[in-house]
């Protein structure tokens, strides 16, 4: 297979700006993610343990199968095969 020739500079300034800020943007969304995996902080977890109840990230990891796909279309059915658009509108309504 032949190498893709690309012009762009990776030593320009131009290059270092965006480089630096999508690192920038990455940071800021990696705070999200670690924000809301919270899941509303100390006092909701309590409230919810004091419940009997646990968070959904937790009864999402309990229920799932890891030697199985999560995603499945609600179009498949066993023995059928799965068109494109079936599995794109399950990631599509998730």
């Amino acid at each position: 297979m032949q190498a893709l020739r690309s012009n762009v500079d990776i030593r320009s300034a131009q290059f270092r700006k965006n480089r630096d800020d999508i690192l920038e943007q990455i940071e800021q969304v990696n705070g999200l993610l670690e924000q809301v995996s919270g899941g509303g902080g100390p006092e909701a977890m309590n409230r919810l343990r004091s419940r009997g109840k646990l968070p959904v990230r937790e009864r999402v990891a309990n229920a799932l199968d890891r030697d199985s796909p999560f995603w499945r279309s609600r179009h498949s059915r066993p023995g059928t095969r799965t068109t494109r658009s079936a599995r794109a509108s399950c990631w599509a309504s998730a």
